[in-house]
């Protein structure tokens, strides 16, 4: 569950341009989580349940926010080659619309190949891109897990807690603020960071 709430955090900017012929987009804005509160709520006394918002707390710490700028990287890495490829492609395409006529049969026939070969390429590494896009962020997730899994788990025995779950938005209707431990994992994740 945490998994899959980081990953659609973090990989919400991770598109690949779907054809060859479409120009690469740039990666859409990322979605708003909630903030945690400035001041947060204090802990309800005798309570013996609480819950965190992992988004809010890859959005908030330190560690989310590394590994948002480096998948922001990738992707923009990702979107400058795919790019530059798809330009050799149209510029291609260009040559062959021009060709059309004034070239032998034979000259025609390599173009076209040589477009066919390129646009097998460019579908080739869009979906190389993808994947590695993809497994970083999963190693990513694991490192943050490694991290913020045993802090959670610190503050639920220190609290003496029964049960801490994970929410994202919309997760609860209704619940005291002061339930929310998300900010002391962010306070003590960019603590340990240090």
């Amino acid at each position: 569950m945490t998994r899959l709430l980081a990953v659609l955090a973090l990989s919400a900017a991770l598109v690949v341009p779907a054809a060859a012929q479409t120009p690469p987009t740039p990666p859409p804005a990322e979605p708003q989580t909630p903030a945690a509160p400035a001041t947060p709520a204090p802990f309800p006394e005798g309570a013996t349940i609480a819950f965190v918002n992992f988004p809010v707390i890859l959005a908030q710490s330190q560690l989310g926010q590394r590994s948002g700028e480096e998948l922001k990287k990738m992707t923009a890495e990702r979107d400058a080659d795919l790019g530059a490829k798809q330009k050799e492609l149209r510029d291609l395409e260009a040559r062959l619309n021009s060709a059309a006529g004034t070239v032998s049969p034979e000259q025609y026939s390599q173009l076209v190949q040589q477009r066919t070969t390129m646009q097998r390429r460019f579908q080739f590494d869009s979906e190389d891109w993808q994947v590695r896009i993809e497994q970083r962020n999963q190693e990513l997730l694991r490192q943050f897990d490694q991290q913020a899994l045993p802090i959670v788990e610190a503050i639920r025995a220190e609290r003496n807690l029964l049960l801490v779950f994970t929410v994202s938005q919309g997760g609860i209707v209704a619940a005291h603020p002061g339930l929310d431990l998300s900010a002391e994992v962010v306070r003590r994740l960019d603590a340990s960071a240090k």
